[in-house]
């Protein structure tokens, strides 16, 4: 009987997929499962030397960037196709070459019947529009074998972090650094960064294991994009009840938390996707994965955003449940 039953269900999605849906939602709106489809019709039939380059992540970052610089309402799809194949390919003679190869390979056989057919006439339909816009004809013609600069500069303007809630903690952060000695002239000394590091890694996990720098973990440590610190340390015990001191008070501060436990407030609200890009002005921007509790953020006694730390170049500003949720 168990058989047959797990027969009828349908898998359920894992967190990986409903927190890139949930990203997808914030960016797109109602047209996020058909933006998202259509966006992976065309990655699908990238050539390989374009997709090799990057990895699941990469590829994932650079639709989420495309969806993002899109935005809702009429003509998403469109948006979202130019600015995905704007990053794959700079050069206005490159991209050409590259749409062509795209309208051959997604018309090569006769579109399924379904949803998946749908969105692979709508892919499509984009890229010969995209053609025709470019002032030439949609007639196939082979991809180029190298990739593009513009791979490199999409998947490091545009980054996944799995810890976007660590903003929550920005009020405590130069505290915490200068009551362990980090601090020097308002900035990070730089032969305490690992630490500094190693600190935001603890406020996510419990014990975290030796690690490079999550993405926004860099953003808040100032780090110049091209450095590499070396790997997080481990904290000595002292180091590591202050952290938990301090998500204490956090949860005694934001009274809605009621009793939660410092793994749970890292369970639900710190380790949580995020993307990280940029606004209309240059400057960093998180959009941060809805969760099922983001009603709580309601009683968080402090903004959310913007971030601008003494040691960070820029601020950082924060997309965190939106008004109607």
């Amino acid at each position: 009987m168990g058989t047959a039953r797990s027969a009828e269900s349908p898998p359920q999605p894992g967190a990986r997929e409903v927190a890139l849906a949930g990203l997808y939602e914030a960016a797109l709106g109602d047209a996020a499962a058909t933006v998202r489809g259509m966006l992976d019709q065309i990655a699908e039939a990238l050539p390989a030397s374009l997709k090799g380059p990057l990895d699941r992540d990469g590829l994932d970052a650079a639709k989420l960037a495309a969806a993002a610089v899109a935005g809702p309402g009429p003509g998403a799809a469109g948006r979202a196709a130019g600015a995905f194949l704007e990053a794959l390919a700079s050069d206005d003679a490159e991209r050409i070459v590259l749409l062509r190869g795209l309208a051959a390979r997604l018309g090569y056989a006769a579109p399924a019947p379904g949803p998946q057919g749908t969105l692979r006439r709508t892919a499509r339909a984009a890229v010969e529009d995209l053609l025709r816009a470019a002032g030439a004809t949609p007639a196939p013609a082979p991809a180029r074998a190298a990739p593009p600069a513009g791979i490199a500069r999409e998947a490091a303007t545009h980054s996944l972090t799995e810890r976007a809630g660590l903003v929550l903690f920005h009020p405590y952060l130069r505290m915490l650094f200068d009551r362990l000695g980090l601090i020097e002239a308002r900035q990070i000394r730089a032969d305490g960064l690992p630490r500094a590091a190693a600190l935001l890694a603890a406020l996510a996990e419990a014990a975290p294991a030796p690690r490079l720098p999550d993405p926004l973990e860099r953003l808040l440590l100032g780090l110049p994009d091209g450095t590499r610190p070396e790997p997080c340390p481990t904290l000595a015990p002292a180091e590591i009840a202050l952290i938990d001191s301090l998500i204490r008070s956090v949860i005694g501060q934001w009274t809605r938390l009621g009793k939660t436990s410092p793994e749970g407030l890292r369970a639900t609200f710190i380790r949580r996707r995020g993307l990280i890009g940029t606004d209309a002005r240059g400057a960093p921007r998180l959009t941060v994965a809805p969760g099922p509790f983001d009603m709580l953020l309601d009683g968080l006694p402090w903004a959310l955003g913007p971030i601008r730390l003494p040691w960070m170049p820029e601020a950082l500003s924060v997309i965190w449940r939106n008004a109607d949720d």
